[in-house]
């Protein structure tokens, strides 16, 4: 009955986002998996007091009560204002959470096709993985050639049923290419049958703890979350008007027992597909609804080798951000800590715990990065060409005196949203270094309807790709170097 519970769940809370939702794309939905460990503490509680059906129908209603109360408080976050406040998590956190998610994912693929012989179990993972590969390589070098994964999965479906008359059933089995059959049908019938009656309403007083945790643990997942799909994506959406979507997604999901929340990581991979309209978004919602028909059939006659497929895709996906190749000893340091955050949540750490973990390393590294990376320019002998600069009333000009990392993004943000001259001087000079979310706010801001002039090159500054991606933009080592090439402006 858990299977069909989680997807009634699935397909309730895709619903209440769809209808609620103020976000411009579409968006998955889903149970909060993660508290799925605070779900069984609380059914093997009330095994302790009751028969097995009461104990269920008692943790029904507990979970239910926890999600009312989950959608209550969601209300209340309101009053912080944290659209304002998430702008301060590091990018390198960010894309670590990001990565552990796809780690997650990548295990939950190889779950599916679990096999005693550990033979068995590996070569069909790495099988596997070299199809993700091959059609990851296929979809970067032939763009236009569309649904790669589902016609490789087709070809191999057909594939799989022509072999399959030629050898036993029972073998196929023992191989792990097919399953038993679900039953999801006979599950759901068997919901017809929990009394109401069995509900024992003092358990609230009795297990209040165990719902504090769970409502508090759910509570912090959207605002994160949430961030992580904008700095991904780079849409403007409010974390603040999604929060009331998820408060009354959970006042009205808790008739249906389990909390629910918008997941960022499905969410990007529809996003990142083209799959991400809102019409998009009810297709997802239709295809939940049909699981309860075809889900049997598809489970008994799908490979499950082949099912394994997309969540193992979709977990490479989001692991992507993640790699690239480190340019300085910042960058080494910044893939490190992505990957030990991606590896702790990968092997099912708290996500609280490493949120204020990483918050916690992050804010060290800032302090001992000021504290080791000295500006070596002489301020003096400029001072005359700077104050020419600022003379100018032709052009905007934005001085940039501290280091541009995660705890200053917002003060950057604040001021170059200011300017409005076509014209732009960013003074670097006395900016020590940048970080990752440094790099990706001030990448984010320039816009290519304007000339930038930008004096210094700080640490870890990352100045080619800005070159590359940009050509309005003219860089130069000090203001005296600049101020010949600012004087062409008029």
């Amino acid at each position: 009955m858990t299977s069909v519970l989680f997807l009634i769940s699935l397909l309730v809370s895709q619903i209440n986002f769809n209808l609620f939702t103020g976000m411009s794309v579409g968006v998955c939905a889903t149970t909060v998996v993660e508290g799925s460990t605070l779900f069984s503490k609380i059914y093997l509680k009330m095994l302790e007091k009751y028969p097995e059906e009461k104990a269920f129908v008692n943790t029904l209603f507990v979970i239910g009560v926890s999600t009312l109360l989950f959608g209550l408080l969601s209300f209340a976050m309101l009053v912080f204002k944290i659209d304002y406040y998430v702008q301060f998590i590091p990018l390198e956190l960010t894309n670590g959470i990001l990565a552990g998610a796809g780690l997650s994912t990548i295990f939950i693929g190889r779950c599916l096709f679990y096999n005693e012989s550990v033979f068995l179990f590996n070569l069909y993972f790495i099988m596997i993985l070299c199809t993700v590969l091959l059609i990851f390589w296929i979809e970067r070098f032939f763009p236009k050639f569309k649904f790669t994964a589902l016609l490789l999965s087709l070809f191999f479906i057909i594939l799989f049923h022509v072999i399959k008359p030629f050898f036993p059933i029972k073998l196929w089995k023992e191989l792990g290419f097919i399953s038993d059959k679900l039953n999801l049908q006979n599950s759901l019938e068997k919901f017809y049958y929990l009394k109401v009656s069995d509900v024992n309403v003092s358990v609230i007083i009795e297990m209040l703890p165990n719902i504090l945790n769970l409502t508090f643990y759910s509570l912090l997942f959207l605002p994160f979350y949430l961030t992580v799909f904008i700095k991904t994506t780079k849409l403007k959406e409010s974390v603040q008007r999604e929060i009331k979507t998820q408060g009354m997604s959970n006042l009205i999901g808790s008739f249906f027992c389990l909390p629910t929340y918008f997941v960022c990581s499905y969410s990007i991979a529809l996003y990142e597909s083209g799959f991400s309209s809102f019409y998009n978004s009810l297709f997802i919602t239709f295809s939940y609804l049909l699981i309860f028909f075809v889900g049997d059939f598809v489970w008994m006659n799908v490979p499950i080798v082949i099912l394994a497929i997309f969540p193992i895709m979709m977990g490479v996906s989001l692991c992507i951000p993640a790699l690239y190749l480190p340019r300085n000893f910042r960058n080494i340091y910044e893939l490190i800590f992505t990957w030990f955050i991606a590896f702790l949540i990968g092997f099912n750490y708290s996500i609280h715990f490493v949120f204020i973990l990483g918050m916690l390393v992050s804010l060290v590294s800032y302090h001992i990065t000021i504290y080791l990376v000295r500006n070596p320019n002489d301020h003096s002998e400029n001072e005359l060409h700077l104050n020419s600069i600022k003379n100018f009333t032709n052009v905007d000009y934005l001085v940039v005196d501290y280091p541009l990392f995660f705890v200053n993004v917002n003060k950057f943000t604040h001021n170059i949203s200011k300017l409005s001259n076509a014209n732009v001087i960013i003074d670097l000079y006395r900016c020590v270094a940048f970080d990752m979310s440094g790099n990706d706010v001030f990448h984010t801001h320039i816009s290519e309807d304007k000339i930038y002039y930008i004096i210094g090159k700080p640490y870890s500054f990352r100045i080619q790709e800005l070159k590359q991606r940009f050509k309005n933009i003219f860089i130069f080592n000090n203001h005296c170097e600049a101020l010949d090439k600012i004087n062409s402006i008029g």
